[in-house]
């Protein structure tokens, strides 16, 4: 395995340039071997393989539709994919994955970058020797093809060729070497004396990296650069980026040339137009082409500036014509005569609605592109044609219109728009829904690439120009995949997806959930039909944002854009009729944020925002505390109280709007139910104390210990996972607590209790994944899908993670707590450690501020004293269950 890394002039992995196109480019130029970009292993590890016949690749697809990774049999014996990890075990699940589609796995070593670094990535690992020999042994050991690292150097040569020395014993069969410190940059010179004191000292193969702005010119100098770094390979990163045909040994060619061979790629693979305008401005900097492609959104626009539009109509019509049609349509085929129009204006369409922003994905086409394709696989010859003019005698002065013409039909919004590439967009749009095609997919395994949007109020006349993702078809996913087919939990799809404001796409995917039933009856009573599962969670979606949550439709749904008044009249009606659900409602709850004001500021602040507070009387039985329910379940929309048991939480009307105040807004207050708060209250850390919230993401508890302690002492954030960790970091820095919460993505099974780290922790909250069965908005139908072997594993996991809790030796006080209902997460995990670790824990009698009516699990009556339940709107909260360890003195 080693000799496939000697004497090797290898294309180097780099963002947006190491895809599909560029690395053919390079082995075409006479490249031995290519890198891809790096890629994260947890995302990878989600992807789903998928044989793309249409352009005859092999897709990595992840669950947001996201193109991850594409390959292909041309260079199946030469591509090595670089990983980027933190983990060995999700390093060897990404790498088993696309084991047989790739010649090579490359751990990253080396990125600086701050997103990689906090990870736990990249270059971190060069400071965590002992993880990422830990992760060359397991891929080493468990891989049918090499794994190889790309690390940078020390400021002291000797630790890095010890660290190098290290992982080759792991298993690594090369091992590349930047030859810069991980605080420079392309600026400062290339090390290369360090690069060749490392090729002497380990015997495995080294890839010199890092001369491409000082050394490498041209292919004369790459044999120079090797013997200089004594090196086995080399590695070229900016000056392939610029001109590939540095891999040539007949030398360079004009770098005009090499963009034709690169388009011509893009073309026979369908390369996406930013990922195009990028390499182009990469290989030709300012030049006046560069310059003129860099505003276009279009293939034939950016291809038609070097002659090669009518090679990409026919190529792309060609793969068309031989792929089986996966577009939805109007009676099942895309036809211009069948075009959705009124009786009034058959051959003029203008609709209410505004293009106003698409993510810049790989593999991410605007309505325009998708207009176009299905123009070529559908008409031919016939193109789309677009008529743009300014709309200056109305009220958007200096603002254009477009309209789209396609065999005589012409399609147009009746908004204008802040340029001419949105105008166009715009009337794309309209041209596309008209003719019935619900989500302009060509391909349904990239169903959620499509994140280009246009909004409709309740009336017709507003204009919104406000940016969304297109998040129904994100909860039909989510919820389809969680519910249906039971692939995940709802919270992990969430946070995998790639949609940034995760408190929002979590509320409308429960809102969802919860009013599921009433919305499929306005669906029917409206004549809107489902055509299958995902079809269904997509219109229910549509709904909850349309009817509850914004009161704003946000939809590529026609038949809602058409409805929408019927749709309002006849949830109004069938809310009125219906009985009431399941669901209990229960009081909303704001708890006053110390990181960030004070009581009395708050008080003042809901008094000036018209807020009244109502008194409640001091209880002395659970019974005086069900009467002080019912007043809680029917305050007033401006009406508040202040909580009977917790000083630093107030509770409002359930109709209240929290989220639309300032207060709010502001982060004085933090809408957190009052159950989960007993869980630091009961830890009851005194100010100044060393903390550690175990399982942290996404953030909650966290930032309550933070305003429990008056933003004094010190809070450790952990959590393994690292798009939750991001929430984790966010939530933090929005709330005002990083003062005195430190955020850190690791395994907390990792944290040695004897470290020097982990001695000076006194409190621990436990607070693990769990069924999530105690939430109102979940419970009846999480009750029933929870299988017998999920519930098992649950317990198992929380089990051992509070095993681990309770060995820090120092630790004063561990408390565990759930959101659920099941005695297999709650009484009995706790029962199990309690009677493991009785000889130096004990469990602590809880009294409930004020008397409380704990109703444990009848198979475990002993514990009755020794924990806290909340039952699910029984307990005017949600259902939440807390224990809590008290080491014996």
């Amino acid at each position: 395995m080693m000799n496939k890394y000697r004497d090797k002039n290898i294309l180097a992995p780099m963002v947006r340039v190491g895809r599909l196109p560029s690395r053919l480019l390079a082995l075409n130029m006479g490249a031995d071997l290519v890198y891809s970009e790096e890629i994260i292993d947890h995302k990878l590890s989600l992807c789903k393989r998928i044989v793309n016949d249409e352009l005859e690749t092999i897709d990595y697809v992840s669950p947001d539709g996201c193109l991850v990774f594409q390959t292909c049999a041309e260079e199946r014996q030469f591509v090595i994919l670089q990983l980027g990890t933190a983990d060995a075990n999700r390093a060897l699940h990404a790498a088993k994955l696309v084991e047989n589609d790739v010649s090579g796995i490359d751990i990253n070593m080396g990125c600086p970058k701050s997103f990689s670094i906090a990870g736990g990535m990249g270059s971190k690992l060069m400071t965590n020797k002992d993880v990422a020999v830990d992760i060359i042994s397991t891929l080493s050991s468990n891989l049918s093809i090499p794994v190889t690292c790309k690390i940078r150097i020390h400021s002291n040569i000797e630790e890095t060729c010890l660290f190098a020395a290290r992982l080759a014993t792991a298993g690594a069969s090369a091992i590349g070497v930047h030859g810069r410190l991980i605080s420079e940059r392309p600026q400062h010179p290339c090390r290369l004396c360090d690069i060749a004191a490392v090729a002497e000292f380990i015997s495995i193969p080294v890839i010199a990296n890092g001369g491409s702005l000082e050394y490498l010119k041209s292919f004369s100098d790459v044999q120079t650069f090797k013997l200089s770094c004594k090196a086995s390979s080399v590695m070229i990163a900016r000056s392939a980026m610029k001109n590939m045909s540095i891999f040539r040994r007949k030398g360079l060619l004009d770098v005009n040339d090499v963009v034709i061979e690169f388009l011509k790629i893009c073309i026979r693979y369908n390369a996406h137009p930013n990922y195009v305008k990028y390499n182009i401005s990469q290989m030709l900097g300012n030049a006046d082409v560069a310059v003129a492609v860099s505003t276009l959104s279009l293939m034939t626009d950016i291809l038609s500036h070097f002659g090669l539009e009518d090679l990409y109509r026919k190529t792309r019509q060609s793969q068309l014509s031989n792929s089986p049609s996966k577009i939805r349509c109007i009676n099942g085929k895309f036809d211009i005569d069948s075009a959705i129009v009124t009786p009034d204006s058959m051959k003029f369409v203008s609709l209410p609605i505004q293009f106003t922003a698409y993510r810049k994905l790989f593999h991410c086409y605007s309505p325009k592109n998708i207009l176009f394709d299905l123009c070529l696989k559908y008409f031919s010859n016939v193109t789309p044609i677009y008529t743009t003019w300014s709309d200056c005698d109305g009220v958007d002065s200096g603002r254009w219109r477009s309209k789209v013409t396609i065999k005589s039909q012409t399609f147009s919004s009746q908004f204008s728009d802040r340029s001419k590439r949105c105008a166009e967009q715009s009337a794309a749009v309209v041209c596309l829904l008209s003719l019935g095609v619900r989500d302009y997919r060509l391909n349904p395994i990239y169903r959620n690439e499509i994140q280009y949007e246009y909004l409709i109020s309740h009336d017709e006349s507003q204009r919104i120009s406000r940016y969304m993702c297109h998040i129904y078809e994100l909860i039909a996913d989510i919820l389809h995949n969680s519910l249906d087919l039971k692939t995940a939990s709802v919270k992990n799809l969430i946070y995998q997806s790639s949609y940034k404001n995760k408190g929002h796409l979590m509320r409308l995917c429960f809102q969802s959930i919860q009013q599921k039933d009433l919305f499929l009856q306005v669906l029917e009573k409206s004549n809107i039909k489902s055509t299958s599962d995902y079809d269904k969670w997509y219109r229910v979606g549509a709904l909850c944002d349309f009817l509850v949550a914004r009161k704003k439709l946000c939809s590529s749904e026609y038949y809602i854009l058409q409805k929408f008044k019927v749709i309002k009249e006849h949830y109004k009606s069938l809310k009125n009729t219906m009985s009431a659900t399941s669901v209990r409602i229960i009081p909303k709850y704001g708890r006053i944020n110390f990181c960030k004001t004070t009581e009395s500021m708050v008080l003042n602040e809901l008094n000036q925002l018209g807020f009244k507070e109502i008194t409640l009387e001091i209880i002395t039985s659970y019974s005086e505390y069900r009467k002080v329910q019912e007043i809680l379940n029917n305050l007033k929309e401006k009406e508040f109280a202040r909580d009977i048991h917790c000083a630093d939480v107030l509770v409002f009307s359930p109709e209240c709007n929290l989220v639309a105040l300032p207060i709010f807004q502001s982060r004085n207050i933090i809408i957190q139910d009052k159950s989960s708060t007993f869980a630091v209250r009961i830890l009851n850390p005194p100010c100044g104390s060393y903390v550690l919230d175990a399982c942290a993401a996404p953030g909650m508890k966290s930032c309550h210990l933070a305003s429990f302690l008056r933003n004094t002492g010190h809070v450790i954030a952990n959590d393994m996972d690292p798009t939750r960790f991001k929430s984790l970091q966010s939530l933090i820095n929005m709330n005002g607590a990083s003062n005195c919460v430190s955020a850190q993505c690791s395994d907390f099974f990792e944290m040695d209790p004897e470290s020097e780290k982990c001695v000076n922790i006194e409190y621990i909250l436990v607070d693990p994944s769990c069924s999530g069965t105690g939430m109102i908005r979940l419970k009846d139908r999480l009750q029933d899908e929870i299988s017998s072997d999920r519930l098992k594993k649950l317990s198992d996991f929380q089990e051992l993670l509070l095993k681990h809790a309770l060995r820090f030796p120092n630790a004063k006080r561990v408390v565990y707590s759930t959101c659920s209902v099941f005695q297999q997460e709650n009484e009995m995990v706790v029962d199990k450690c309690w009677t493991e670790f009785s000889e130096t824990w004990e469990l602590k009698k809880i009294s409930c501020f004020g008397k409380w009516y704990n109703d444990v699990h009848t198979s475990f009556p002993h514990l009755k004293d020794f924990c806290l339940r909340f039952w699910p709107g029984k307990d005017g909260t949600n259902g939440f269950f807390i224990a809590c360890f008290e080491r014996i003195h």
